[in-house]
């Protein structure tokens, strides 16, 4: 044993003849961090700035923030820090404090960070400022429009926040308008339409200024997008020798980046693809939408077999009808389909039925909602039902328990 030669107490020999307390007192482990420096904001959008990377939205003591804070000074480069945590300021203060923890030799110290938020002003505020709203412009458009296409649309983009980096975005008679300042933003946007629905996209330019002295010009994009016109159970005319190889009507049974077409006499199914579709436009004839249905009680059913049904229908306890169904149905069941006898059409629709069967209404409670502004009517429940009926589609949008809490998995909801 030896004696420290500071305080003089006994200790095992070392290289410095010193004590661990009298090493950290005189040791700053700390000496070369810049405990001050600032950091940049954009007043108008909130995000911060990444040198050389642009800007990007942080949330007020997010661990990303704090991770980038830690990454703008330099000084902490190479050394170990074992600990970092913000302490508390108000977010109006523009001051942020990081408290750090660092090692080196068996001696851990801490130091105080701290981070003064300055305004500035990014490229595409700037660009706002001067009203200069957009440089690219996605028009989405269905003809004719479907209600029920842009309610998972609008679920679509909310989910994946494939809506922030819009500068505008505005409801138009048979679809949206997305504004963007970057015309790479565009091109991600239509590239995600493009993904879940099919599309048809049209893309021009239009020249607003140009610098021949140094060869640049100012252009305005826009990328027009047509969706498949079909919405699930549309009754479609295919035509007699279709390239589905279906019967000449068939009904819309999903709609996705392809379409799903029913036959409901053989009860074969068959995709079509964008490609095919607009290459073959004419030959495809919508009949029948959801505005026409008819709603109906089922008073007796029975299953004939090859997964079909016969039942007795009513829509008023006066008169009943008597249809061969592929819906899995029912005593009592609430259902909704075409009358074909009734129809005024130009097409003779000849099915084997009057009343062409295409929905079973789910009066089962849900444990789970969406957030949507649109009105509650037949096409936002028909929405619902869809949803509730694929999980494929349910697992692609926002959805809320009965405490109005984002739900993760959606197998913690029994579905």
């Amino acid at each position: 044993m030896i004696h420290c030669c500071k305080c003089g107490i006994e200790i095992e020999p070392n290289m410095r003849s010193i004590c661990f307390r009298c090493l950290n007192n005189e040791t700053d482990v700390t000496r070369s961090i810049k405990t001050s420096m600032a950091i940049e904001t954009c007043r108008g959008c909130k995000r911060y700035f990444f040198p050389s990377k642009g800007w990007k939205v942080l949330s007020w003591g997010s661990q990303d923030l704090l991770i980038f804070l830690l990454g703008r000074n330099k000084s902490l480069k190479g050394l170990n820090i074992v600990d970092s945590n913000f302490v508390y300021t108000e977010e109006h203060s523009m001051r942020m404090i990081v408290e750090i923890k660092v090692a080196q030799d068996g001696i851990e110290q801490s130091c105080m960070l701290r981070y003064n938020v300055t305004n500035m002003q990014c490229t595409n505020c700037m660009r706002t400022e001067a009203k200069q709203y957009w440089k690219a412009l996605v028009q989405l458009r269905q003809r004719p429009h479907h209600k029920r296409t842009f309610l998972y649309i609008e679920q679509l983009i909310l989910k994946h926040k494939a809506h922030l980096p819009a500068s505008n975005i505005k409801e138009r008679k048979d679809g949206i308008d997305f504004y963007y300042l970057d015309r790479q933003d565009a091109v991600h946007m239509v590239d995600f339409l493009s993904s879940y629905c099919g599309t048809r996209v049209i893309n021009s330019s239009r020249l607003i200024s140009e610098d021949e002295s140094n060869n640049t010009a100012n252009k305005k994009f826009t990328f027009s997008v047509e969706i498949l016109p079909f919405c699930k159970d549309d009754l479609v005319y295919l035509g007699p020798g279709n390239m589905l190889g279906l019967g000449n009507f068939a009904l819309v049974s999903r709609v996705g980046s392809t379409v799903t077409f029913f036959d409901p006499v053989t009860q074969k199914s068959n995709k079509l693809y964008s490609k095919q579709y607009y290459s073959n436009e004419d030959k495809f004839k919508i009949l029948m939408r959801s505005c026409n249905f008819k709603k109906y009680r089922v008073v007796y059913c029975r299953p004939l077999g090859n997964e079909l049904y016969e039942a007795t229908l009513t829509a008023d306890d006066l008169k009943f009808f008597d249809v061969t169904t592929h819906l899995k149905i029912k005593d009592d069941d609430t259902v909704a389909g075409y009358n074909l006898e009734g129809s005024n059409l130009a097409t003779d629709i000849d099915l084997g039925t009057d009343i062409l069967l295409v929905r079973v209404f789910n009066n089962s409670k849900r444990n789970w909602t969406l957030k949507s502004e649109k009105e509650v009517d037949d096409e936002y429940m028909y929405f619902i039902d869809d949803i509730s009926n694929d999980k494929e589609m349910l697992n692609r949008v926002c959805v809320f328990d009965s405490k109005d809490e984002l739900v993760d998995n959606i197998e913690t909801l029994g579905i």
